[in-house]
């Protein structure tokens, strides 16, 4: 059983479910018995995670009461998030659990912020190969108005693949 109540894994989950994204974009686990209370992950790029924890302070009281497992009042509710706001990686501490879920929308931003930035960065990249392709096409076409044949299919493919490796390989220097 999750640590968090059922009424504030919904907020949270209601977060991801508006805008941009659905909930089944994301895996969520709530956990129990464990300071980190929720971890979501954005499954199209797993990179990029939110973290809500609770912790006891670091100073000697706090360590203590974490101890014996006992008040609450130095305890400290953080989350990470990747991406941030204005950096790939951001902690932040929050005075309370409703801000602490209200960031979980923010978070969505900064990906969908992200995503956008990242495609403007790969755009002349994805037109030159786009404009590669065509002029590869049209270079082999003899008459337009006919079929393939059985050899230029098996050719179309072979440079289809070779596209396909470019973009593999872009997409791994951009992530």
């Amino acid at each position: 059983m999750a640590t968090l109540k059922n009424s504030i894994i919904n907020r949270i989950l209601k977060c991801l479910d508006h805008g941009s994204f659905i909930i089944e974009d994301f895996d969520c686990q709530f956990e129990s018995n464990s300071s980190e209370l929720a971890r979501i992950t954005f499954k199209a790029l797993p990179k990029y995670i939110f973290v809500l924890s609770e912790n006891y302070s670091s100073n000697p009281f706090g360590l203590t009461l974490e101890n014996f497992s006992r008040g609450s009042s130095n305890k400290i509710i953080s989350t990470t998030k990747i991406p941030g706001s204005y950096k790939n990686y951001e902690e932040t501490t929050h005075e309370n659990i409703d801000l602490a879920i209200d960031s979980v929308s923010a978070w969505v931003e900064n990906i969908v912020d992200d995503l956008t930035n990242s495609r403007l960065l790969l755009s002349p990249a994805i037109d030159e190969l786009s404009e590669d392709f065509q002029n590869s096409i049209d270079e082999n076409i003899e008459d337009p108005e006919s079929y393939f044949e059985e050899d230029e299919k098996n050719e179309m493919r072979s440079k289809l693949d070779k596209i396909h490796e470019r973009v593999v390989e872009l997409e791994k220097k951009w992530t």
